[in-house]
């Protein structure tokens, strides 16, 4: 099974769907096609994140000081609110 994009529109929302997700969540991004002058276009991307100091596995993936962070998991029944 493969890792699966989801992308609305011509640069706003995605969802990546990992295969050990079993096509029941997905992590939540951004993404945008960058034109350029002199060929084709560039796609950009990112994932949301959010601070995770306080979650009890999260915080170990990090080195102590360093803020924690955790993507933004969003279920799948959710897609098209957040496609949208």
């Amino acid at each position: 099974m493969a890792t699966r994009a989801v992308m609305a529109g011509t640069g706003e929302a995605m969802a990546i769907e990992p295969p050990s997700f079993g096509n029941r969540a997905a992590i939540t991004g951004l993404w945008r096609a960058w034109e350029q002058a002199d060929g084709p276009p560039t796609l950009s991307f990112t994932m949301l994140t959010v601070n995770a100091d306080e979650h009890p596995l999260m915080r170990r993936f990090h080195k102590p000081g360093d803020e924690k962070r955790g993507v933004v998991i969003i279920r799948a029944d959710a897609y098209s609110d957040w496609l949208s």
